[in-house]
């Protein structure tokens, strides 16, 4: 239905579902990088983890607990990064 209560045409379905498809792929684009770039923030001490946006935060956590994995920094460290245990 159109904004006014009008059935929307196969075009404006299309157009509209198009938009959509593109702003979900760009706010996830977007969120994958913003999430990086606080995960780098953290490891080199210029942000801190109570500053880093609530919506990015479940993102970093998981980066930095890769890192731990791959050998990056270490168990200690991401307890000062994040405040929490890695396990």
């Amino acid at each position: 239905m159109g904004g006014i209560g009008l059935p929307l045409s196969k075009c404006q379905t299309w157009t509209y579902g198009k938009q959509a498809l593109k702003t979900l792929y760009v706010n996830y684009l977007w969120g994958d990088i913003m999430a990086k770039i606080w995960r780098n923030r953290l490891i080199a001490g210029t942000q801190k983890f109570e500053d880093c946006p609530a919506r990015y935060k479940d993102e970093v956590v998981a980066l930095l607990r890769q890192d731990v994995a791959d050998g990056v920094i270490t168990a200690e460290r991401f307890k000062e990064i994040t405040d929490m245990d890695y396990e």
